[in-house]
């Protein structure tokens, strides 16, 4: 993944859990589900301290913004997450790791799961036929791992992460 990629991603991650970044505790993990709640919680602190460090007042105004409206600010703080994991290779790798651990979390929420009615209306959502990738006679798991493949090949992971979130509000995974 490229660092646009990288920060495309993590913003993906945080819009849906944007009411609840500023919140804490066993409720709202319960409420999102645990391991998304976690790692999303993760990668918004990861990005609150690299811009205090850098003293970026714009881009902590922007991460302000999107605690507020997440669909507003979203293009803006995918640029400035850009421009720093570009200027700082530690910051990139961490994040890149942290939205990595994410990534095989909502992959593995998806493949086990995912409902079959569920993974039908993300691959629909997608644009993408139920028998496209595989066929009709694979199995749910089979499909769940072409649409994987498929994500990755073709680098759309921010667009099926709202797309999971869309279909399966919370993703307690």
């Amino acid at each position: 993944m490229d660092w646009s990629q990288v920060a495309a991603v993590a913003v993906a991650v945080l819009t849906p859990l944007s009411p609840y970044l500023a919140k804490a505790g066993e409720e709202v993990a319960k409420e999102v589900g645990k391991a998304v709640f976690e790692k999303g919680k993760a990668i918004y602190s990861a990005i609150r301290r690299k811009f205090e460090d850098d003293q970026d007042e714009q881009a902590q105004q922007t991460l302000a913004q999107f605690e507020r409206k997440p669909e507003t600010a979203r293009e803006t703080l995918v640029a400035q997450l850009t421009q720093k994991a570009e200027a700082d290779t530690v910051f990139a790798e961490a994040l890149s790791k942290l939205v990595g651990d994410t990534r095989n979390i909502l992959f593995r929420c998806l493949r086990e799961r995912f409902q079959t009615q569920d993974l039908k209306e993300v691959y629909f959502r997608l644009g993408i036929g139920w028998s496209d990738l595989t066929g009709e006679m694979a199995s749910r798991t089979e499909k769940a791992m072409a649409l994987i493949q498929y994500i990755e090949t073709r680098e759309r992971l921010p667009e099926l992460i709202t797309v999971m979130w869309e279909v399966h509000p919370g993703l307690k995974c």
